[in-house]
């Protein structure tokens, strides 16, 4: 009765086995390998996110063709031992180790950050605080101190008296005695965290709670809540005035910034302009052009005036700040995006910020839950009883590791010891005495730090066993530095070394390195219009060298350079434009970087032959071709190829 059972049992796991095989099979072979139909299919749908991945026959062939070679070249690879390289090794570690961080946060946690950073970037508050400085070495009875005194501080601006006098006379904020404590208007991710939440959580008119940041305690006054301007590019033209201007020095500026605006209204190019005259050099050689600025990146007045362009192109009258004379024109206005258009660059910008700490602590408590978290007070305060003042001088070693045997704390059925955390405060104790610090803060400091980074790191452990995705993705990665370790070595770099073989290869290809038509053109870059006509009276009868001589010869700036070229159609618009013609001469054209261009026509050039030097870079591309194309041949030699054409055939729509 039991071999009846145990025979019914082995038939039916061989009929589950067979129907499994059939429901999956092999697509084809590479010598004793096989890949199956699952494994394409997958690889080929999340390849082809386009519509070009539609199952059609010509697509699926065509996919199929490119992925016999990678599995020939990958296998090829392992063959030969290519993954045992140092170097290849730590590829994979590095590689391993930044995919890790988008595993080691909490997902959901992020997402709740990331929408209130987002619903906060909707709206810029303008606000005023007074600091009470708290240094990052202070002991807990200097901390009540500060939060003693900014309460008192608080409750005399809640009595009446005027937040600004306060701010100007008592905030250790050096800026205060000047500006009264007003910040102006700023959105999230321009102060700390817990600054940010502490004036965005303040309604209008109200004073803030003292609010803790690594700089100290804070009261915060909102005065306005506006929303969001969004981002904006511009360019300006830019008069420089000295610290503290004479009369005489504010009328000279002010004259230089109306003779240049009334240039701007009678229509010369701002680009121009501002390469010209204006005083920002970081910019003037870019036409003035600035940075992307949103609230809070430039002085308030010259915000002002640019966010009141209406549209892109127009540009301002002649106003003043604290550093001089501008005109601005807007460039660019870019809205604030949507929360899915933003959300990638809104993560990147999180994890950088100060409140990633609250998700990474989120993450690490809801670890613990997970892995059971259990810590030894008992073997904590036995190590503890061995630490003395040396701990804040860098001195402090242990004694008698073998005594250090216990478990301080477990990770499920991890345990980690007296001596694993002792030898890890030995290697973080602070190299100096810093501040007023007891044993007992550094040592319960560094205590906390550790729990986090065994933590951290048992999760990152974990993460191919917990993580099918990772696991699938590490494997990609390692299959692909193998992938182009191998080809570097068999094509690329030996299609540039191999200087014998590349011109052999072109001797052979000759015909397939030829220069079209061709014109040969001098083209000259002028300061304006009435320097290219000069130029222009001037090839009647002077050289390209002795024009450039005349013109720049007396002159403050360059008036005039040339540059000589040869050049096919499509290989630039302006060349495009002119009439090929020997001795043609161009009318005063502008080319994209808004400079004055004239083209002489020096001479028509037939077809003709490249040589190696002028055609490498084609040919270097054409000679690797074709070493793949011998290299896959040979692989496919040594692991001979067999393709299932029914497999194939069921897999195409």
């Amino acid at each position: 009765m039991i071999k009846n059972i145990f025979f019914i049992s082995l038939i039916g796991l061989l009929l589950a086995n067979n129907s499994f095989s059939q429901q999956d099979p092999v697509l084809f072979e590479y010598g004793p390998y096989k890949v199956k139909k699952s494994e394409f299919i997958d690889v080929y749908t999340k390849n082809n996110v386009t519509s070009s991945g539609d199952f059609s026959e010509a697509s699926v062939r065509d996919y199929l063709d490119l992925y016999v070679k990678f599995k020939l070249k990958v296998q090829e690879a392992k063959d030969m031992k290519i993954d045992t390289l140092a170097s290849i090794q730590k590829e994979f570690e590095t590689y391993r180790t930044q995919l890790a961080k988008s595993y080691l946060v909490d997902k959901q946690i992020t997402d709740k950050i990331l929408k209130e950073t987002y619903d906060r970037l909707q709206k810029e508050v303008n606000a005023s605080h007074i600091l009470v400085k708290v240094k990052p070495d202070a002991t807990n009875e200097e901390k009540e101190d500060a939060l003693s005194k900014i309460k008192k501080i608080k409750t005399r601006v809640e009595g009446g008296e005027d937040f600004a006098k306060v701010a100007s006379e008592v905030s250790e904020d050096p800026s205060a005695k000047n500006n009264g404590g007003n910040l102006g208007y700023f959105t999230a991710l321009q102060m700390v965290y817990p600054f940010e939440s502490g004036a965005y959580n303040t309604a209008v008119g109200k004073v803030s709670n003292p609010v803790e940041t690594r700089f100290g305690y804070h009261i915060i006054k909102v005065h306005d809540v506006r929303p969001a301007r969004g981002r904006m590019q511009a360019a300006h033209i830019f008069i420089q005035l000295p610290k503290n201007p004479t009369a005489d020095q504010e009328k000279q500026a002010k004259q230089k910034i109306d003779d240049i605006y009334s240039k701007l209204k009678d229509g010369e190019p701002f680009e121009k302009l501002a390469r010209t005259y204006s005083e920002d050099k970081s910019n003037s050689s870019r036409g003035g052009e600035l940075p992307w600025f949103g609230t809070g990146k430039m002085v308030p007045e010259f915000e002002d005036v640019a966010f009141s362009l209406q549209n892109d192109g127009d540009y301002s009258e002649p106003f003043k700040t604290q550093y001089g004379w501008h005109v601005v024109k807007r460039l660019k206005k870019q809205e604030v995006e949507s929360f899915e258009d933003s959300r990638s660059a809104l993560k990147r910008k999180v994890e950088k910020d100060s409140r990633s700490e609250i998700t990474k602590q989120e993450f690490i408590n809801n670890l613990k839950k997970e892995y059971e978290f259990k810590e030894n007070s008992k073997s904590l305060a036995k190590l503890r009883a061995q630490v003395d003042e040396t701990l804040l001088t860098g001195k402090w070693n242990f004694e008698n590791p073998k005594k250090l045997k216990k478990p301080v704390f477990v990770l499920l059925d991890k345990k980690y010891t007296q001596l694993d955390f002792a030898q890890y405060l030995r290697s973080q104790q602070p190299k100096r005495s810093k501040g007023k610090k007891t044993v007992d803060e550094v040592f319960n400091a560094i205590y906390s730090d550790y729990v986090e980074k065994s933590i951290s790191d048992f999760e990152e452990s974990r993460l191919e066993m917990k993580y099918p995705e990772f696991k699938t993705l590490m494997a990609e990665y390692r299959d692909g530095i193998l992938l182009f370790e191998l080809i570097d070595r068999n094509v690329w770099s030996k299609a540039v070394k191999d200087t014998i073989g590349l011109k052999n290869f072109f001797e052979d290809h000759r015909k397939a390195f030829v220069w079209g038509n061709r014109v040969d053109v001098d083209m000259y870059t002028c300061f304006d219009d009435p320097t290219c006509n000069k130029v222009r009276d001037l090839l009647k009868k002077k050289t390209s060298e002795e024009i450039i001589a005349d013109l720049n010869k007396d002159a403050e700036k360059e008036m005039v350079s040339v540059k000589n070229a040869k050049y096919e159609k499509d290989q630039n618009d302006l060349i495009d434009e002119i009439e090929w013609k020997k001795g043609f001469i161009s009318k005063n054209l502008i080319d994209k970087n808004g400079e004055t261009i004239l083209i002489n026509v020096l001479d028509l050039l037939e077809p003709q032959q490249k040589t190696l030097d002028e055609a490498r870079g084609y040919a270097i591309s054409d000679y690797q071709d074709q070493l793949e194309r011998e290299w896959v041949d040979a692989l496919r030699k040594k692991y001979p190829v067999t393709i299932h054409e029914e497999v194939v055939k069921s897999i195409i729509k």
